[in-house]
Parts: structure tokens; sequence; C-alpha cells
């Protein structure tokens, strides 16, 4: 894990507005692996420091970048993004009080490498700080009094929890784009959402290395690249339709396939998806929000019911998920500890009515030893 995006969740802890101190707990088995994370714990605030004094130096140096415009500089380099969220975090952990750009400076003191940077380069430091100072002014704005509550929920600079909110309200993406038949053929909401979520700095790169690995380079082969995961398209099938091309035998299309479903597409897609998903479903109560929840996480463990996400969960495969949901109906209301019970105390005929005897029997002795039964 980047040293950033453990202080970056490491600074989430505890309960903005009611808890004056957050609390992590790293486990430990024994003595070693107590000191193992101490160790891990020190070099993460030396890498953290020196990330800053980087950040910093890259900017100063990058006749395109301006220290003192931390809105803009996280459009040409989103790993400024992790930093300004910080900053939106400890503003709301402060109450959003009116006195935190006098306070700023303190803020910064032993943190992110700031008294580094001002040993190293004061010019350097100073220009940093009105960048926060700025920064500060643009979070204090009244229009930014509800994006700004979603910094955390989404994962997103404050900037660009404003350019998503733009983009939905102008594709009119909403509470009724969010059903059941997202993921269908034909759907136009999907294809939608994530030509929103290619324009957001912070999945910009990711989506554009995916975009780059298709046989059109077109945006919007994402979209049918993600249907057909989630409902039960085959590696192989996938990589012909959108990622081979005429010079490329079958096994570099799978290939490329696998890269971008396992490294970019599960995780990205996913995180944009429920980013999106939270800011633009309004209230509406606890029990429908989990269950549209539910939808980007398809995404991740590509299959297209909640029934077959739990046997999922369980260890099941993604195809046997599938099939074997059908013959196990509202298994999504027993616990992934219930599951794994019933599928362990089953037997193999069920998986054999599922998918038929020969499949099955095969899927049912790789889950066996990967379950140790």
């Amino acid at each position: 894990m980047p040293p950033e995006d453990f202080w970056n969740i490491a600074g989430r802890a505890g309960r903005v507005g009611q808890d004056s101190i957050g609390i992590i707990a790293l486990v430990a088995k024994n003595n070693e692996e107590i000191e193992k994370l101490k160790t891990f714990i020190n070099k993460q605030t030396g890498a953290l420091n020196s990330s800053l004094i980087e950040m910093v130096t890259e900017a100063m140096n990058t006749s395109f970048m301006d220290i003192e415009d931390l809105k803009s500089i996280v459009r040409q380099k989103p790993t400024w993004s992790a930093f300004v969220q910080y900053l939106t975090h400890t503003y709301k952990q402060m109450g959003e009080s009116e006195n935190f750009i006098a306070d700023i400076e303190q803020v910064l003191r032993g943190t992110f490498g700031f008294e580094k940077l001002r040993q190293q380069n004061r010019d350097w430091s100073n220009k940093f700080i009105r960048g926060v100072e700025k920064y500060a002014i643009y979070m204090q704005e009244p229009k930014n009094k509800g994006p700004i509550k979603l910094v955390d929920s989404t994962g997103f600079s404050l900037q660009s929890v404003n350019q998503l909110l733009a983009s939905a309200d102008t594709e009119g993406i909403n509470r009724g784009s969010w059903s059941q038949e997202l993921f269908s053929g034909s759907s136009e909401e999907l294809r939608k959402m994530v030509g929103i979520l290619l324009k957001i700095p912070e999945l910009k790169e990711n989506f554009d290395d995916i975009k780059g690995k298709t046989n059109t380079q077109n945006g919007n082969t994402i979209s049918l690249v993600i249907k057909d995961w989630v409902n039960g398209k085959s590696i192989e099938n996938i990589a012909e339709n959108y990622f081979k091309t005429e010079n490329m035998t079958m096994d570099e299309a799978i290939t490329k396939c696998g890269q971008s479903l396992y490294g970019k597409i599960t995780q990205t897609a996913s995180w944009g998806l429920s980013a999106l998903l939270s800011s633009t479903v309004g209230e509406i109560e606890e029990n429908e929000f989990k269950e549209l929840s539910n939808l980007p996480a398809r995404v991740y463990y590509g299959v297209n019911s909640d029934d077959a996400m739990v046997l999922r969960l369980a260890g099941i495969p993604r195809i046997a998920s599938t099939e074997l949901s059908k013959v196990l109906p509202n298994i999504k209301k027993e616990s992934v500890a219930s599951v794994r019970h019933i599928l362990r105390n089953g037997s193999r005929d069920l998986w054999r009515k599922a998918m038929g005897n020969e499949k099955g029997e095969v899927y049912f002795k790789v889950w066996s030893v990967l379950e140790g039964v």
C-alpha cells in the first residue's frame, strides 16, 4: 500500500463532529509481527514526508503546474488528490471552522513533511502555504457545503466531486438511474455513467489505460466490457470481442483483457460507480441504499445478482456463482459463514444440478480443495 493511501485511510479514523481522537488498530499475532508493524509505520511516515517534498519540487520545476492553485493541480497531477482530501477531511474534523485559514500552518506543522519542506526551501514552503490558503477559501465557499460531505465517501477531491455532480446533472443521472437493469444490454445509463467517470482525474489514468488496450480505443467500449463481464461472459469471449486485433494472437488478446479486467476495470469501475451512486441518490432509507450499493460491487465480482455475489464472497468461482445462485434462491439473505456451511454440508449433486454433471463435478472439486473441505 502506498504511504499516502495508508495515511489517507488513517486520517478518517473517528466520527466527524463526535470524536476528538481516532484510533487505528493494526492486528498482530505475536511480538515479531508487532515489530514488523512498528517498522512499517515508521517507514511509511518517512516516505510520506519525502512524498510532499517530491510533489512540491516537481510542481515548482514544471511550468504548467502552479503550486498556488491546488484546484487545478489535481487535474494536472492526480497524485495531489490525497493531499487536498486530507485538507478537506481536517477542515471537517475542525467543525468547518471559520478560523481554519488562520490555523493552516498549525494544521500542517509536522504533517506530510511540511517542516522538512520549510527547512529545505522556505520560498517554496511559503508558496505552498499560499496555495493551501487559497484552497481553504475555496472549501469555505457556500456552494461547497453539500459537496464537501461527499469527499470522504467518494475518495475524490472536492473539485472532482463538483465535476462529478455537474456531469451527472447534465447526463440526467439520478436515483432513477440506479436499478437492477443497469447492466442489461438495452440500458444506456451505464454508458453515460462511464462517460462521466472517464473525466474524473482520480480515475482517468486507469480508464485511459483500459481504453488504449481495447481494439476500438473508444471509451464507450468500456461500458460494453463491463456489461459482458457482469453478465457472465467468459474472458475468452470478452477478449475476442473487445481486445483482439488482426495482428494479435488470441493468447495476447486474453492477456490484455485479463490485465484490464483484473488490474483496472474491477477496481476502478466499481470505485467510480460507487462514488457516483453516493453522490446522486440523495436521501434514501439505509436498507435501500445498501441494496443499491451492491450494484457497483457486481462489477468487482463479475456477477449480476446479489445471490451470486454472496456466493462469490464465500469463495465460489465467478462462473459457478451465477449457476449456483439459480438453484439457491435468496441465498443473499444468509451470512457468508452460513453460505459456507450450507455448501460444505451439501453434496456435489447441488453443483451437478446447477452446472451439469461433468462441469459441476470439476467446479465442486476445485472449490473443495481451495476451501480445505
